[in-house]
């Protein structure tokens, strides 16, 4: 039995940044602008420093099986169809670019997904 989402930790965190002195907060794109693209371009986009995780939401979106694994996956063949913020966390909701419509895109950019993504809600 599958778990109703599956959690994979794309990246745990994007870089690491010592820095000396003051640091001022990374500028952060609002979680909206992440939709629509790969995951590979979402991380790509996030702030240094910053910490990833994507969940498959092809159970919940196309009604499949999730297939989302980060070992053997590449991060270009998912769509971000979710996304949020919870501090210097980004939440991505995906699902598999062979199962992306124009409908979904459409509900994506609405936000109809991002309550499916835990600590989008």
């Amino acid at each position: 039995m599958t778990p109703p989402r599956a959690l994979v930790s794309v990246l745990t965190v994007l870089a690491v940044s010592t820095l000396v002195g003051c640091a001022a907060e990374p500028v952060r794109a609002s979680a909206g602008s992440y939709v629509g693209r790969t995951v590979a371009e979402a991380i790509k986009a996030a702030p240094e420093g910053d910490a990833a995780n994507s969940y498959d939401l092809s159970t919940e979106v196309l009604d499949e099986e999730p297939t989302m694994d980060a070992a053997t996956d590449a991060p270009s063949s998912f769509e971000v169809v979710a996304a949020c913020y919870d501090g210097a966390e980004l939440h991505l909701g995906v699902i598999p670019l062979t199962g992306v419509t124009n409908d979904i895109r459409e509900r994506a950019r609405a936000g109809e997904y991002d309550k499916l993504v835990p600590g989008c809600n």
